[in-house]
Parts: C-alpha cells; structure tokens; sequence
C-alpha cells in the first residue's frame, strides 16, 4: 500500500496539469471571454486584427468534412453540447495564414491516437479569405472562420 501510495504521489503533478488542460479546452460552459482572449493573445502575435466574433448559425451545415462530423458525433456521445463560433480577422495573407495554422495546429492527434490539445479545443469548419471591404486596405484580406468548440 505505501509503494502504491508513493507512486500515486508521483503521478499526481501530471494528472493535476493534464486536468487543468481538459478544463481549458472544454469548459464546463461557454467561456466566451476567454476563448476571445486565447484569440486576442494569437493574433497579437501573428499581427492580425480580431474584428469580430459571433456565437451560433452557419455551422454543421452538410458542407461539413467526416473529420468535422466524426468530432460532432463523439462530443455528442460524451454528453458535451458544441457551441458554434464566427470569428472575423483582417490582415496580410502571410499573417492570416500564419495565424489559421496556428489555430489548427492547437488540437494535434498523437501516435497513440490521443488528442494534445493546447488552448480551447476548436473545430475548424471553414476558412474564407476575401478582399478587405475598405479603400486603404492595399493587400489586406479579410478571413473568416466558422468553428465549433
């Protein structure tokens, strides 16, 4: 009992961290404020502009891949409810691609078939990348995403 008790105290620094990081990446509810600042924080440093985000409509449409619809399918069977999103960022192409694969590179499947999630867990739907709608926006692009989470 006290060998099994030691490693269990040993044990208990990483099970601690790893359910710190499952309650960052799927909070019990919302959580919009801090997954608009998870975003604020990773556009600041890809030097994007945050424009908007919007809760609801637009996604799980039949457009959405088997990954999407595989996900959707293990959430629900989990008991967790997915919250759309709409976020709308401006920029340079090379800032908005640099930020969007750091978006989709926070959820990673390890070799054990495991996820490594590093923030809040996001589904990445789509990704639409047009023209800035203003006159002085010379190369910049407007990029939008709809996620769940």
């Amino acid at each position: 009992d006290a060998a099994s008790a030691r490693t269990a105290q040993q044990r208990y620094s990483s099970a601690y961290s790893s359910v710190v990081s499952l309650g960052k990446a799927v909070p019990p509810s919302e959580e919009v404020p801090s997954l608009m600042y998870q975003l604020a924080q990773a556009t600041n440093e890809k030097h994007v502009q945050f424009n908007s985000i919007t809760t609801g409509g637009g996604v799980g449409s039949s457009s959405a891949g088997s990954a999407s619809s595989t996900v959707a399918a293990a959430a629900a069977s989990a008991g967790f409810t997915q919250m759309p999103f709409t976020f709308v960022f401006g920029g340079s192409f090379n800032d908005l691609y640099h930020l969007f694969q750091q978006l989709n590179a926070a959820t990673v499947r390890t070799s054990s078939g495991g996820l490594q999630v590093s923030g809040r867990l996001l589904t990445l739907q789509a990704v639409k990348l047009e023209p800035a709608a203003t006159e002085d926006s010379s190369g910049q692009l407007t990029g939008t995403i709809t996620a769940t989470a």
